[in-house]
């Protein structure tokens, strides 16, 4: 679910569920989103949102939403952050990440 940055709000947008892109061909839903300046959308794979720590806790979405309230966070500082957070737990699934800001 995409998390999206509106001035210091951060919001979980629950959207369908469905097979990932590329698997087979399918139709997806569309929506319209309109941004502010500096207004930001993460999208990301379950594989960040599910990662695992040593004491089999998930990063969850929760943490996504407070990453999103730095004003200088990247897809690497994500990255980073969940690879932190699992303490050398192997990953069971892709860990993909896409940051977009408006200007």
């Amino acid at each position: 679910w995409p998390v999206i940055l509106r001035g210091t709000c951060t919001n979980l947008v629950e959207t369908e569920s469905g097979l990932p892109l590329g698997i087979a061909e399918t139709s997806f839903s569309e929506s319209t989103l309109t941004l502010s300046a500096d207004g930001r959308v993460l999208l990301y794979s379950d594989g960040i949102s599910e990662a695992l720590d040593p004491q089999q806790r998930e990063y969850g979405t929760a943490r996504l939403e407070e990453l999103m309230q730095q004003p200088k966070i990247s897809t690497q500082t994500i990255l980073d952050d969940v690879r932190v957070f699992s303490s050398g737990q192997p990953a069971f699934d892709d860990a993909t990440v896409v940051l977009i800001t408006a200007r």
